[in-house]
């Protein structure tokens, strides 16, 4: 995939991480943030099947690292305050999953790694102008992160989302999940919304619940209550991360 006036993409990376053996990606956000990245996680597996892969993501996040099956390391990261817990000179390839900007640039860059990837960027402060695929805005972010790393030689499905199922039985099986939360307050969908939602899928026959924070669950409550449905189908705050594979 290739951005409309961008350079050539590369049949390859360089020889010098053809095989690299230490390959470390930053994607340091949250939930669903790792999720939309797996399409390229997992090519970038399918390229260096043999190479040690370190994630560079919110610590709480664990238990799903865990569950993409194709990370060696989870190193645990709190935003761009810190830098990443690896050596400097110790990473063979580096590939950027976050972002474009000059913040997640700089945490990689003081990793010295012998190359690093991501999008299109000028010279800035130090660090080299980058080779890649110009950012793009309104872009869908399975795609945006699958397009990077097939620019980059490594070929990405964004259909090809699969993760890991835990070992644990299912809480709710063959249920319609509502999840009724988000990071930010603006990014909420009203509560009468949803619950027109759970209705409709409750009068086809569906099984409903709702998920959450423990922050969320009088929001989830509401909704239920809303929608006609039992306090029982509200889960918010009583699922561990895993749980929701």
């Amino acid at each position: 995939m290739q951005t409309p006036g961008a350079s050539a993409a590369p049949d390859a990376v360089t020889a010098s991480a053809d095989h690299p053996a230490e390959i470390l990606v930053l994607r340091a956000i949250k939930l669903g943030d790792i999720l939309v990245a797996v399409p390229a996680l997992r090519a970038i597996r399918r390229a260096h099947p043999d190479a040690r892969i370190s994630l560079a993501t919110t610590g709480w996040l664990a238990p799903v690292v865990r569950l993409l099956g194709m990370v060696d390391e989870h190193l645990p990261q709190q935003g761009f305050d810190h830098p990443i817990a690896r050596e400097p000179g110790t990473v063979d390839l580096a590939i950027n999953l976050h972002g474009a900007g000059h913040e997640s640039r700089t945490l990689l860059h003081e990793l010295r790694a012998h190359r690093t990837l991501g999008h299109a960027a000028p010279e800035l402060d130090g660090m080299p102008a980058a080779d890649g695929p110009a950012w793009e805005d309104h872009v869908l972010e399975r795609y945006r992160w699958a397009r990077l790393v097939s620019w980059h030689g490594m070929p990405a499905d964004p259909e090809d989302v699969g993760i890991l199922v835990p070992a644990e039985p299912p809480v709710a099986e063959h249920a319609v999940v509502i999840h009724v939360g988000a990071a930010y307050g603006s990014r909420q969908w009203p509560v009468d919304r949803f619950a027109e939602v759970a209705r409709a899928l409750a009068d086809e026959g569906r099984t409903v619940v709702f998920t959450g924070s423990d922050k969320e669950r009088e929001r989830a409550l509401e909704v239920a209550a809303l929608a006609g449905l039992p306090t029982a189908t509200v889960l918010a705050g009583e699922l561990a991360l895993d749980a929701f594979a």
